[in-house]
């Protein structure tokens, strides 16, 4: 059974410590040798200094105990190799990086006006059948309180607002698009499970003092109700056509 382990990358002239990553361990044998999807900062690290391994931390019997040590470690040694610490699921970018990446996007139009054929649509929506990666996926208490502070005193530049309104000057939908826009309008009409009917869900959740997005998640399946009367009965909803 392979076990995970917590290495570090050290210069060997200097004996900085300027990786620090996790890494699994079969047949006794540590595979953190890899070069194989190393930032540029190692690679340039490693051309003009050479490195060492060392095992900072081992058996572990999962992997998301050995990244929590990984992100404990990189946070103390601040290794300037590691741009964003720990994985996937678990990743800090830091403010530095941050930077980096903005400065270094500064002025790239390499898809500007891009736009994927008819072809590449249809590969892509055939890949997707079935996908359900973030299906009933929900945001923690605590992202939802650094999201909300995030956007607490955004303000958008005159700047900003002016390249937006013209951005979508002088734009025409097709006939299929106002076609389609046309007949989901008529579907935004809602009615309760006590026949209440209501223009939206803006609409019902205003009149009755419940979240219009957890009405929204009835209609679309996510939820079985949404709000409930003084009686204590839960209220369901669905769609009706409008005549």
């Amino acid at each position: 059974m392979d076990t995970y382990m917590v290495y570090a990358h050290y210069t060997l002239d200097t004996n900085e410590l300027f990786y620090i990553g996790v890494g699994t361990t079969k047949n006794n044998r540590h595979n953190v040798k890899s070069k194989w999807t190393r930032n540029s900062v190692w690679h340039e690290i490693v051309a003009k200094q050479g490195y060492t391994v060392k095992v900072l931390a081992e058996d572990f019997s999962c992997r998301e105990e050995a990244v929590k040590e990984e992100i404990r470690l990189q946070l103390l040694h601040e290794p300037r190799a590691c741009l964003v610490y720990g994985d996937r699921k678990n990743k800090i970018v830091l403010p530095a990086t941050r930077v980096t990446m903005g400065e270094a996007q500064k002025g790239n139009k390499n898809c500007l006006g891009f736009r994927h054929s008819e072809e590449s649509k249809a590969k892509i929506s055939k890949a997707l059948i079935g996908n359900t990666y973030s299906l009933g996926c929900k945001h923690s208490e605590e992202s939802k309180v650094k999201m909300s502070k995030a956007q607490k005193g955004r303000i958008v530049s005159d700047e900003t607002r002016v390249k937006l309104s013209k951005a979508g000057m002088g734009r025409k939908h097709l006939d299929e698009t106002k076609l389609k826009m046309s007949k989901a309008a008529l579907k935004k009409a809602v009615i309760n499970c006590k026949g209440q009917r209501f223009d939206s869900a803006k609409k019902a959740g205003e009149d009755l003092g419940i979240h219009a997005t957890s009405i929204t998640a009835v209609l679309k399946g996510r939820l079985k109700s949404a709000g409930k009367y003084p009686c204590g009965q839960r209220i369901t909803w669905s769609y009706y056509e409008r005549t």
